[in-house]
């Protein structure tokens, strides 16, 4: 019974370390920044296409509309 204890406190100690903040789209996402997962593609002045102007504007870059070619 013990055992299973300490089993059960090290899954739970396993399963709640923090892996870092999560990445929505490609991992274009800041920390601190918040987008939501809707697909509106816009082309950033980097070359990246970007999923939304969200994430464009979370990496501080401009963009224009649609998909980098």
């Amino acid at each position: 019974m013990r055992l299973a204890l300490i089993f059960a406190l090290l899954f739970l100690v396993a399963c709640s370390t923090p892996e870092g903040p999560a990445q929505v789209g490609g991992g274009q996402e800041k920390p601190g920044c918040v987008c939501v997962a809707l697909y509106d593609p816009v082309c950033g002045s980097d070359g990246r296409t970007y999923s939304n102007s969200c994430f464009a504007d979370c990496a501080k870059v401009s963009y224009t509309q649609g998909e980098c070619a």
